[in-house]
C-alpha cells in the first residue's frame, strides 16, 4: 500500500505540472486571440479606407480620360500651323539658294 501512495503521489505532482501548464497556454491563447481580433479591426478599417481611396481615384481617373476625349476631339480638326510654317521658310530659302546658285552658273 506504501508503494501505491507513493506512486499516487508521483502522479499527483506530475498532474499538477500539466495543469499548470495548460493553463499557461491557455491564457496565452486568449491574449493570441484578443491580439488577433484587434489586429482584424484595424485590418477591417484600413481595407475601408483602401476601399475609398480606390473609388476615389477611379472617378478622378474616368473624369480625366473624359478631358483627353475632350481634348483630342477639340484638336481633331485643327492643323498645328507650326510645322507648315517652318516648313514653308525652309523650302522658300532652298528655293531662293537654287536660284541664286544656277544664276550664277
Amino acid at each position: 500500500m506504501l508503494a501505491n501512495d507513493n506512486l499516487l503521489a508521483d502522479f499527483s505532482r506530475e498532474l499538477t505540472k500539466l495543469i499548470q501548464i495548460g493553463q499557461k497556454n491557455a491564457a496565452k491563447l486568449d491574449t493570441v486571440i484578443k491580439n488577433q481580433e484587434r489586429l482584424e479591426a484595424i485590418v477591417n478599417d484600413q481595407k475601408v479606407q483602401i476601399l475609398e481611396i480606390k473609388s476615389k481615384l477611379e472617378v478622378a481617373e474616368r473624369e480625366i480620360e473624359h478631358e483627353v476625349e475632350d481634348i483630342k476631339v477639340k484638336k481633331k480638326g485643327k492643323k498645328p500651323d507650326e510645322f507648315y510654317h517652318v516648313n514653308i521658310h525652309i523650302l522658300a530659302m532652298f528655293y531662293t539658294m537654287l536660284l541664286i546658285f544656277f544664276n550664277i552658273n
